[in-house]
């Protein structure tokens, strides 16, 4: 799949169905909840794009928080050592990370030290893809629902070892109509 330029989407966990969304409450929590079609649930490309898998992409996920009337803006771009991160544009100083050691269960959160992560398409489903953390021991540990995928909203996104594509936490960028 390529992303276009310009073009809206969401990022959605294909077991569930939830969208991957940044709480509007605490600006820190990183979670999967229920599509509402809302900015903060939403990637835009914003310049050069491309297929993920290695081409330079760089994409801004705008985040709204709709009680709070407050936006936040995350740019997916890459690092010195080629990997992406998820900086957050309202604070220059943020990025989506985990704090701590990275092992199974770890949440993800908005930090203050940039995070590299590999982003791969997924071996079995076609326009899916996996957010690794990079350099981790095999089988990697990628994004993932904790309580074993649960899809109820608000549901943490932690890390989590690779397993079976059918009923794993692929991703997939899925077009907006609007």
């Amino acid at each position: 799949m390529s992303l276009q330029e310009g073009q809206t989407y969401k990022i959605v966990n294909a077991k569930t169905g939830t969208i991957v969304d940044v709480s509007g409450m605490d600006n820190m929590t990183v979670s999967g909840y229920t599509d509402k079609n809302g900015d903060n649930q939403k990637v835009r490309v914003s310049s050069p794009a491309s297929a993920i898998d290695g081409a330079a992409l760089v994409a801004s996920v705008l985040l709204t928080d709709i009680q709070l009337a407050f936006i936040l803006q995350f740019r997916l771009e890459k690092n010195d050592k080629g990997k992406w991160i998820f900086r957050v544009m309202s604070n220059q100083n943020q990025y989506i990370g985990f704090n701590g050691s990275s092992k199974d269960g770890t949440p993800l959160v908005a930090q203050e030290d940039p995070c590299g992560w590999d982003i791969w398409p997924d071996e079995q489903q076609d326009g899916s893809y996996r957010v690794f953390v990079p350099d981790a021991p095999a089988p990697g540990l990628n994004w993932d629902l904790s309580d074993h995928g649960n899809a109820t909203a608000g549901t943490a996104i932690t890390l989590w070892g690779k397993w079976e594509a059918r009923q794993a936490p692929v991703l997939e960028l899925r077009p907006c109509l609007r």
